[in-house]
């Protein structure tokens, strides 16, 4: 069948889409590896590259150009090097002839350019488009056996982790590790986490895990604690739980302390891996192909910098041009003329020559623009993409939270009612509504006596240009009221911190979920002299002489996206003033993660 490398039962996934109104992208892949040796890289891609096409029964010479290595397939290879002649990127595409269809396989690597806080090292994407004729189904498709065998070559990393093509065994004295695998900032892929079923052993579930370790090879990891190992994961991550023979799919920047967070981490239960293990399974080699395939190629591994007619290739059309205009031009001379007639046709050739190449230059040009906007488009994508399923987990949390307090209020109705009190019960109260902008948050400020904005206004101001400002302000909304609330109790004589308020508050208090505040920094951050100044922020002389205090104590009013704000505050409630001081309120300030 081609490239598809389709094979029996269900290891064939099937990528269902309309024939008239599909995405030729089956599968992409981009493995990262960090290798202080580029050259033996390559060398790896060019040996891997060599023995798949074998597999396939064709001929392999890295020379580059476009060949023709069977009936109805071609093979296209470039390199591309640097002034010092070290090699800087390969390109191998083979493209396969099938009924109704067009098989293309790309394979690029390149070295990433070096960006503060990464480890340099190379890219390297596997591509397989299926270009389908008119009126033809879209076929099962599985990855290309090539991802494999690269990860099984190459020390393919994903953060601190390093990938695998089948499962990792995980026992008690590894969750320390997979926690750290599955919290890590610089983790990018997802992690698939099961736990064995009750009971005897299962062989067709261990026999299923093996199989999708295999097919989510290169763009996910998949670990399986046995039941001792899983008591242990499920005491140190409450929130993210993972069942007996269920599996837990993690996406990224996985925040243990955050309920709301957990929704954004799916759980396939055991009763569907028992009772449908194919579509279960295909459901969860989606959830790991499917990010991949929507994420954007890093801009090293772009088609742009790769041009498919590469610059030999355009040395040699010009000749041809030249050589087809000095023969046309031949009028004098010593040696014989041509006929008039080939002279005609000369010339004919040379135009049309001349014309096709003007043409090439322009649709080269033309491809290039459409390249570089469709990799623009594909970034916008994908922050968009993350940006609604942040908004989707706010959502459900939020629905959540609706739902018990409408519980709350139907429960606390009926005692009123049972108490002969449905006057109280029912009689109607009116509520404030929270403020739609951070600047009205700020205007509102003057109504909390026990909470003073002593900051910058321009920070907190220029959340409002983002589109969830009106969340946010809400958010802090509660917060400053939650502090205020605190400082009222304090005055009465409450003797514990903000965070101790919260987690265990008075009646009749706003508070903030515990996870959402912090009282110190950690100390990579306070002990940086450049991120500690950050966080000396203003005050009055009346809390300190210097009029700056360190401000380590913050609430986290959002964990998703580039902004993520933060509200940092003093707590002056045992001091001269008896108020909670906020001294910024904006987007996350720089912490060790995006330095």
């Amino acid at each position: 069948m081609g490239a598809a490398e389709a094979v029996p039962g269900d290891l064939g996934v099937l990528m269902a889409q309309e024939a008239e109104d599909y995405d030729p992208l089956a599968y992409r892949v981009v493995l990262h590896v960090t290798e202080a040796g580029h050259a033996e890289v390559f060398d790896a891609v060019r040996a891997v590259l060599g023995e798949w096409l074998s597999s396939k029964g064709y001929p392999w010479t890295p020379a580059t150009g476009l060949s023709s290595v069977g009936d109805g397939t071609t093979l296209f290879f470039t390199s591309t090097y640097r002034e010092n002649g070290s090699q800087q990127g390969m390109r191998a595409q083979l493209t396969e002839a099938d009924t109704g269809r067009t098989w293309r396989t790309t394979v690029t690597a390149a070295r990433s350019v070096p960006v503060r806080g990464s480890r340099p090292g190379v890219h390297i994407a596997v591509e397989l488009e299926c270009l389908l004729e008119p009126g033809s189904p879209w076929p099962r498709t599985n990855p290309p056996r090539l991802i494999r065998q690269l990860v099984e070559r190459l020390p393919v990393v994903d953060g601190d982790m390093t990938l695998d093509s089948a499962p990792l065994r995980v026992g008690p004295k590894q969750v320390d590790e997979l926690i750290d695998v599955l919290c890590d900032p610089a983790r990018r892929l997802p992690v698939f986490t099961a736990v064995r079923p009750p009971g005897p052993a299962d062989v067709g579930w261990e026999r299923e895990l093996d199989k999708l370790a295999r097919r989510v090879c290169g763009v996910a990891s998949l670990y399986v604690l046995d039941a001792e190992a899983a008591s242990v994961f499920n005491r140190a991550l409450t929130f993210h739980r993972v069942g007996p023979g269920s599996i837990r799919t993690y996406a990224s920047q996985v925040d243990p302390a955050s309920v709301t967070d957990a929704g954004r981490h799916r759980v396939m239960s055991y009763r569907r891996l028992k009772n449908e293990p194919g579509a279960a399974y295909r459901i969860l080699t989606r959830n790991g192909h499917g990010p991949a395939v929507r994420s954007s190629l890093p801009r090293t591994l772009s088609a742009d910098a790769f041009p498919d007619i590469d610059p030999a290739s355009w040395t040699g059309l010009r000749g041809a041009e030249e050589t087809a205009r000095r023969a046309v031009a031949l009028e004098s001379g010593d040696g014989p003329r041509p006929g008039a007639e080939l002279r005609q046709r000369l010339r004919e050739t040379s135009a049309a020559l001349s014309d096709s190449l003007r043409q090439l230059e322009r649709l080269e040009g033309e491809l290039r623009y459409e390249r570089q906007r469709s990799q623009s488009l594909g970034e916008e994508f994908q922050l968009a993409e993350t940006r609604t399923d942040a908004e989707t987990v706010d959502h459900d949390h939020t629905a959540r939270q609706l739902s018990y307090a409408e519980q709350s209020v139907r429960e606390l109705q009926r005692r009123l009612t049972e108490v002969n009190a449905a006057q109280e019960a029912w009689r109607g109260i009116e509520v404030a509504d929270d403020p739609l902008s951070v600047e009205d948050f700020l205007d509102r400020l003057e109504a909390l006596p026990y909470v003073e904005f002593s900051g910058d206004r321009g920070p907190a101001l220029a959340l409002d240009e983002q589109m969830k400002s009106s969340t946010w302000a809400s958010k802090t909304w509660r917060a400053a009221r939650a502090l205020n609330d605190y400082g009222v109790r304090r005055a009465e004589g409450f003797d514990r911190n903000f965070r101790e308020f919260c987690a265990d508050p008075p009646s009749g208090v706003f508070t903030l979920p515990v996870h959402q505040v912090a009282l110190r920094e950690s100390d990579s951050v306070s002990t940086n002299p450049r991120m500690r100044a950050e966080r000396e922020l203003p005050v009055p002389p009346s809390v300190s002489l210097d009029r700056r205090v360190f401000m380590g104590a913050h609430l986290k009013l959002d964990h998703k996206g580039t902004v993520s704000p933060r509200l940092h505050f003093h707590d002056d409630t045992a001091g001269a003033t008896g108020k909670i001081w906020i001294g910024y309120l904006g987007r996350h300030l720089t912490t060790t993660l995006s330095n």
